[in-house]
């Protein structure tokens, strides 16, 4: 918005006082324009005027923005450069339709550009640290009627030197795999960067997430930063493969500078899978267990156990590296099934070399084989028995089978099967027919009573028992010996004899 100004000498900074000159007055009004409080200036010296920030880098060339209006405010008189140093404004540059001049740290280093109507430039070669700071470009119209003046904030920029990675204290080479470390140990990684201005920014990452970190900068005689950022923390399962980073930031690179390293990290298995039958199997059989151990480095090895004894020979066991490092473990134990391994615990432990550093148990996991057999067979007592005639004679069919219900016992005296020719001897063969009439279903007996026994029951007795799996015969026979008292007869021979005269 304008409006109408009284005559006015020249500005006067930090006022709105009007000074009376020959040539005229101007009003501070006639332009109103936002201002803003530069670094290192006083309250009193806000000014209207124009404000820019110029970055340039040490030992190259800057340009510092002056702007002009001579299409509305005439010919110009004279540009004066002035940098605020301390409590004043110290001259740095003229400017004039037959004068030049670099002066002070500026010379030799400086020269002015007038391109048109509204721009200038100061252009500043081999520029340094002590050139930083606030510039005024001061415009004098030879009628005096325009507002003149333009500030600009030089700052200096040095560029860092690449970063360089350290752990636990030494250097190490970028992108280089480092290793191997143990889970659960601590890692210290530093990164250091020297000579930027302003001090660059140093983050830490670990693939996508950054790392917290503790900064330290030091500043330098020349003004440059030294920067050494620090994280510590507990290495994991999950900074396997991952890629540690360092990213310096500046104003004085177009791009982020990164150095990375990557971790051999050895880790526990975190899981043991064993894989057997989930239904009975029956004797003679092929068996096939399968025990898995996955997420280990270095790979894990696997041990089988048949109840509480290792067995002999171990079977091969595979190892694949998969797509997270880590290994996965695999064996395959074979055997054909007996009855001997009914009921049997079958153990397959995982271990590798962390959880013996560790102190930490293998993992394991047991599977218990149902096995379906026919009987196996023996006679009780295997001493045999001696009986008096007319005792008693007990024997037993003993046996192991599964299913434990049989259908079928039957015994054998002398390799044939038994006929009882005692009345009172029992055993599942009288039944074999099955129950009489009205009886109730039976339940094999394994004994054979032998009641009263008789000397004819002397001999050598077996037997066989069958289950829905098979027949059973016993693996020994026992003997009875039945002892009974002389039988005497009285004979003469001749039957007839002659008389004798003795």
């Amino acid at each position: 918005m304008r409006t109408k100004s009284k005559p006015c000498a020249s500005f006067v900074p930090g006022g709105t006082k009007c000074v009376s000159t020959s040539k005229g007055r101007f009003a501070l009004g006639t332009v109103l324009v936002l201002v803003a409080i530069l670094p290192g200036l006083h309250f009193s010296e806000i000014v209207a005027g124009r404000e820019h920030t110029v970055s340039g880098k040490v030992g190259e060339s800057v340009v510092l923005p002056c702007e002009v209006d001579s299409h509305n405010c005439g010919r110009i008189y004279v540009i004066t450069w002035t940098k605020h140093i301390g409590e004043e404004w110290r001259r740095v540059y003229l400017y004039s339709d037959t004068h030049s001049k670099p002066m002070n740290a500026f010379a030799g280093r400086a020269h002015f550009v007038l391109h048109n109507n509204s721009n200038a430039e100061l252009h500043l070669r081999s520029l340094s640290v002590s050139d930083e700071g606030t510039y005024k470009c001061d415009v004098t119209y030879v009628h005096g009627k325009c507002p003149s003046l333009t500030f600009t904030k030089l700052y200096t920029l040095m560029k860092p030197k690449p970063p360089d990675l350290y752990v636990d204290g030494s250097l190490v080479q970028n992108a280089t795999i480092l290793g191997p470390y143990t889970e659960g140990s601590t890692f210290i990684l530093d990164c250091r960067s020297s000579g930027g201005r302003p001090p660059p920014l140093i983050t830490l990452w670990n693939g996508t997430r950054t790392l917290a970190a503790k900064s330290h900068v030091q500043t330098t005689e020349d003004g440059a930063s030294d920067v050494i950022v620090t994280a510590r923390f507990v290495l994991s399962r999950w900074d396997l493969e991952s890629r540690l980073e360092c990213r310096v930031q500046s104003n004085a690179t177009l791009a982020p500078m990164v150095k990375w390293i990557k971790l051999d990290i050895h880790v526990k298995p975190v899981s043991l899978r064993l894989r057997g039958p989930t239904t009975p199997v029956v004797a003679g059989e092929m068996v096939s267990l399968t025990c898995t151990v996955e997420g280990s480095r270095p790979a894990a090895s696997i041990t089988w156990f048949n109840r509480s004894r290792e067995v002999e020979p171990q079977p091969p066991a595979s190892r694949d590296l998969m797509s997270d490092a880590t290994y996965r473990t695999s064996s395959t134990l074979v055997f054909i099934a007996s009855r001997h391994d009914h009921q049997g615990d079958f153990c397959c432990q995982g271990l590798n070399e962390v959880q013996k550093l560790q102190n930490q148990p293998p993992l394991f996991q047991i599977v218990k084989l149902d096995v379906l057999y026919p009987p196996s067979v023996e006679v009780l007592p295997k001493e045999g028995l001696i009986v008096n005639e007319t005792g008693e004679a007990v024997l037993t069919c003993s046996f192991s089978a599964n299913p434990p219900n049989v259908t079928e016992v039957v015994w054998y005296k002398d390799g044939k099967p038994a006929k009882m020719v005692h009345p009172q001897a029992t055993s599942s063969n009288n039944l074999k027919g099955g129950p009489p009439p009205g009886v109730p279903p039976f339940k094999p007996s394994n004994k054979l009573v032998l009641d009263g026994i008789v000397r004819a029951e002397a001999g050598s007795y077996s037997c066989h028992v069958r289950n829905a799996f098979g027949r059973g015969n016993s693996t020994n026979n026992i003997t009875v010996d039945v002892l009974y008292p002389p039988s005497v007869r009285v004979g003469v021979t001749p039957s007839v004899a002659a008389e004798s005269t003795e």
